[in-house]
């Protein structure tokens, strides 16, 4: 049997929940979970860290620049929805969760300020007509970002309120645009 830190209990519970991630938003993700610990988690020991996990269990994989347990498959819209949990939050979520079903690709809690929790949902639009927002209705609570095929939503799309649109800028970050897109 394997000993595990805190910190690779962290790492395996953050896969467990979301399948597959990049090597950098693991390292966001756990280097703020532990920012309040005084722990620096540098990129050598995330590396170390990854390596012990590989080594010690069977399913856990590393390919390139992505970490994995091998039933799981890498989604690049699920990986670009994880980008924009961590520019949202500045990598500190609540809580997440990317086991769900298509349209969504992750659900997250993020706490701007001590009490005030706001539930997000990202979720995939191709093929979304703008009459049939009966769909979005559902996700009427959280804030909603949708991702578009090709960066930009369909001719008149409506979108109600906590509804964006994100599209990825040059710089790799995205740009968040609600209300009404076109």
């Amino acid at each position: 049997m394997m000993m595990l830190s805190v910190q690779q209990r962290f790492i395996l519970d953050a896969l467990r929940k979301l399948g597959c991630i990049r090597r950098d938003q693991l390292l966001v993700l756990t280097r703020e979970q532990f920012r309040r610990d005084d722990l620096v988690i540098s990129e050598k020991r995330m590396d170390a860290m990854l390596r012990q996990l590989r080594y010690g269990m069977g399913d856990f994989r590393m390919e390139g620049d992505l970490v994995r347990f091998s039933q799981s498959p890498p989604d690049a819209q699920r990986l670009e929805a994880i980008d924009v949990m961590l520019e949202l939050t500045c990598g500190t979520p609540l809580d997440f969760n990317a086991r769900l079903r298509r349209p969504v690709l992750l659900q997250f809690t993020w706490e701007q300020s001590p009490g005030a929790a706001r539930p997000f949902t990202v979720a995939a639009l191709p093929g979304m007509e703008p009459e049939r927002t009966e769909r979005l209705e559902q996700y009427r609570r959280a804030r909603v970002i949708w991702f578009c095929e090709g960066g930009s939503p369909p001719d008149g799309l409506t979108l109600p309120g906590k509804h964006f649109i994100a599209v990825r800028k040059p710089d790799g970050t995205h740009g968040f645009y609600g209300a009404s897109a076109s």
